[in-house]
């Protein structure tokens, strides 16, 4: 009777904790700096390596040196815009990002002024590369416009990016992000590219 009465609650545990259950997930944002540093290879080239990652850059100037009031009168006309990348490092979450489709992608983008005004327009995209797949899912471009009146000032340009229903659940292996500026005085100003410009991610995680 022992014997039984023992198998009889080991079968009764065994079912209470079924093999193989999902754990539950929890959302949490993990928060990555656009960044522009000196590789100390390439002395004087300070903008010439960008990443996203967990480390904020050491690099703000010369990031609007391409953009000239050329660059606006090519926009205006076409609609053309010189992008310039970020795409995410080795510092990020291992494995990749459980996305979580109910909250935005944030990117928070700090404008930096050296000219007495600038006006600007400031452009955003991102992509996602999802695991399993080669071809990354863009996010539709935004993009605002800004004016800096005063001299050494800046401002934080803020952007949401909707994540569409079906990227639930996805992983996301890498993402990159774009940014791009144009206005008559761009060339008055940059990004800050050490460590006040980031995107906020929003994922699932087991829960611990």
């Amino acid at each position: 009777m022992r014997v039984i009465t023992l198998l009889a609650a080991l079968a009764l545990a065994l079912v209470a904790i079924p093999a193989g259950a999902n754990p539950t997930l929890v959302p949490k944002v993990d928060q990555l700096y656009i960044s522009a540093g000196c590789p100390q290879d390439t002395p004087g080239t300070c903008t010439s390596t960008r990443w996203l990652g967990k480390t904020a850059g050491d690099a703000n100037s010369n990031f609007l040196t391409a953009t000239t009031p050329v660059d606006e009168v090519l926009y205006r006309a076409t609609g053309a815009i010189n992008w310039r990348d970020y795409s995410s490092d080795s510092s990020i979450r291992a494995g990749g990002y459980v996305l979580n489709a109910d909250k935005d992608l944030l990117v928070d983008l700090t404008v930096m002024n050296n000219a007495l005004m600038v006006n600007d327009t400031i452009h955003a995209r991102v992509s996602l590369t999802l695991a399993g797949s080669t071809i990354p899912v863009q996010l539709p471009a935004q993009s605002q416009e800004v004016l800096l009146v005063a001299p050494l000032s800046s401002q934080v340009i803020p952007f949401a990016f909707d994540l569409p229903a079906d990227l639930q659940g996805r992983t996301a292996t890498a993402l990159t992000v774009e940014v791009a500026v144009h206005g008559v005085n761009a060339q008055g100003g940059y990004i800050n590219q050490s460590g006040a410009s980031t995107v906020r991610i929003p994922h699932l995680v087991p829960q611990t």
